[in-house]
């Protein structure tokens, strides 16, 4: 069963289709951190494009040091690379983490992660991430990523230690195209973010944008299921996900507080059945991604 690791795009930014609260601030972010040291999610995934999330996290890290010591921080390489020779490439990600470490008051990071999966099929690029690791300034190096073909590319290098890609009731490419079972042979943590799709599985068709009216006849048919199983649609999101033996950590999003809670609380409930599971599968495996993946919804509108 898949643990939690705490997503921050919020915490720093306006983030997410369905984001109805805005941009949070820092008295609600760190009670949001209260919540998460309380109930023991002690692994945070930031990244230096979330906005002031680095920050903040940095501030509430150093004024409670005796409670966040074993917090484990992934942050992300997000400035291209492409067209810099090898050492120009080492100098521009070496600033970049250094920026990160100084804004999370941390001399090392647990993990740090290509944001970018161009800047992983650059040799130069995987060098000087190898070299951090050696030098201990970064503990784990791996890979964020949208496409399988960028997966499996990742994970056939040998080289990484964390995949982290999109996950959801929609998006089930990396359960069914063997590229997570790939990595956990390999010895490979997955983590997966987007269960919620940006708060997108959880609105009612009306309230769908146009762009991706698309994306209407899936959600009807979700509810369509789970209303046969009398299942709550939040429960079935989070469930189907936990539920995943090959899958390490969610990546979760949160505004508030409470929503953290009921996550928490969903950790504790019964795995989903494997009836459930397959009826999810036989109908949401082949969505496509301009629907499923965020980066492409501009492409339609």
């Amino acid at each position: 069963m898949a643990e939690l690791c705490l997503g921050t795009a919020q915490l720093g930014m306006q983030y997410g289709i369905n984001n109805k609260v805005g941009k949070l601030n820092k008295t609600d972010v760190f009670e949001i951190l209260d919540t998460a040291i309380l109930h023991n999610i002690k692994i945070w995934d930031t990244a230096s494009i979330y906005g002031e999330a680095e920050e903040i996290i940095g501030e509430y890290l150093i004024n409670h040091a005796d409670l966040t010591q074993d917090v484990k921080i992934i942050s992300k390489q997000c400035s291209s690379v492409e067209g810099l020779d090898r050492g120009e490439i080492e100098r521009k990600i070496r600033e970049e983490l250094q920026q990160s470490l100084s804004k999370l008051h941390r001399s090392s990071l647990d993990g740090y992660l290509l944001h970018s999966y161009r800047e992983v099929d650059n040799p130069d690029t995987i060098r000087t991430l190898s070299k951090l690791k050696e030098e201990g300034t970064v503990l784990k190096i791996g890979v964020s990523v949208y496409e399988i073909d960028e997966a499996e590319k990742a994970v056939e290098e040998g080289i990484i230690d964390y995949l982290q890609m999109p996950c959801s009731i929609f998006d089930q490419r990396g359960l069914t195209s063997g590229v997570f079972q790939k990595a956990k042979e390999k010895g490979i943590t997955v983590f997966t973010r987007s269960a919620f799709l940006q708060g997108l599985l959880m609105m009612e068709e009306e309230e769908i944008p146009e762009y991706l009216k698309g994306i209407k006849p899936y959600i009807t048919k979700l509810k369509q299921i789970l209303a046969s199983y009398r299942m709550e649609r939040k429960h079935a999101i989070l469930k189907y996900i936990l539920s995943q033996n090959l899958i390490d950590y969610m990546v979760f999003g949160i505004e508030t507080k409470e929503q953290l809670k009921e996550i928490v609380k969903e950790t504790k409930t019964e795995p989903l059945s494997d009836a459930i599971i397959q009826e999810i599968r036989d109908n949401f495996c082949d969505i496509s991604t301009d629907l499923i993946l965020p980066i492409n919804w501009k492409n339609n509108a």
